[in-house]
């Protein structure tokens, strides 16, 4: 079978052309319960204003185009999926808006045949790991939620924020956020059928805040289970933020996690641009998310 590879196109000015990722951490969502990982991406992208680089293309990834996504963007042509890079604080952000393809159906009309090509995902994730790697990138932060009613006893109090490492992490990065921060490791947990975390050990090769396939239960999340467990095994260093919610709006999760990654990395800190460190910027796209307001005639 031909591999199709993640081809990253660069924005047309000059500029943008000459970009280096090399370095710098990669922060990605994963489309999963209430969007939460995209609407914190899109809080990170329209506040900081992080310049677009340029687009992510793949076969599996569904088309879209759209306009009027940030304030600083306006007039520009939106895509599915899109890079944002600042050579300041050395962070590349991509934002991902449409899920990739379960199923890929191509007809062929000059044999009048279909051929349905099935496990897309996993090509998926195989071909971002090559631009990843190929890329340079010092670490990966991937931004997901998971079903808040799949959680277990001991999950329902304090924090709804979760963290899980990858081997490659150092363990002073999971003593800065379980004591500096004070974030909570995900709990080691094999399936639905149990509603408490089994007691053996985190620690599936010495480091805290890892955990193997057969511990890492985190539902409604998207490709982050296929992406930590393809990524991680090839020694990608990666920290997955996972946050439980429910399915409604969300904004209220977003700005949880933005803040939360924030208090982490202190981007706002570091931004020159920024002259309110402490503020969240909705996008302009958010005005349209929800739809107009009711109309009088109902009531």
């Amino acid at each position: 079978m031909l591999r199709v590879t993640v081809m990253f196109t660069p924005s047309h000015t000059a500029e943008d052309q000459s970009v280096s990722f090399a370095g710098s951490r990669l922060i990605l969502p994963c489309i999963s319960v209430g969007n939460v990982g995209q609407l914190a991406v899109d809080l990170l992208i329209n506040t900081l204003r992080l310049p677009r680089a340029g687009h992510l293309h793949h076969p599996s990834l569904l088309p879209l185009a759209g306009s009027g996504a940030y304030s600083h963007t306006s007039g520009l042509l939106h895509t599915a999926a899109e890079v944002y890079h600042s050579s300041e604080l050395k962070i590349t952000v991509v934002q991902m808006r449409t899920p990739v393809a379960k199923v890929n159906v191509f007809f062929i009309r000059c044999v009048s045949a279909c051929c349905r090509l099935q496990g897309r995902s996993r090509e998926f994730c195989d071909a971002f790991l090559q631009w990843v790697q190929s890329s340079s990138f010092s670490d990966t932060v991937l931004l997901t939620s998971s079903h808040a009613h799949e959680r277990i006893d001991s999950q329902i109090q304090g924090t709804p924020l979760r963290y899980v490492l990858s081997p490659s992490v150092s363990s002073s990065l999971h003593s800065h956020l379980s004591e500096d921060l004070d974030w909570s490791s995900l709990e080691p947990r094999s399936s639905s059928s149990s509603n408490t975390a089994p007691t053996t050990s985190q620690e599936t090769d010495g480091t805290p805040g890892v955990l193997d396939k057969s511990q890492l239960f985190f539902p409604g999340s998207g490709l982050a289970k296929k992406l930590y467990l393809k990524w991680s095994s090839e020694g990608v260093p990666m920290v997955v933020l996972v946050l439980f919610s429910y399915q409604g709006d969300n904004v209220k999760e977003a700005l949880q996690l933005a803040t939360s990654l924030d208090s982490w990395l202190h981007l706002r800190d570091s931004s020159s641009i920024l002259k309110d460190k402490k503020a969240w910027h909705p996008p302009p796209s958010w005005d349209l998310m929800y739809g107009g307001p009711s109309p009088h005639s109902l009531f």
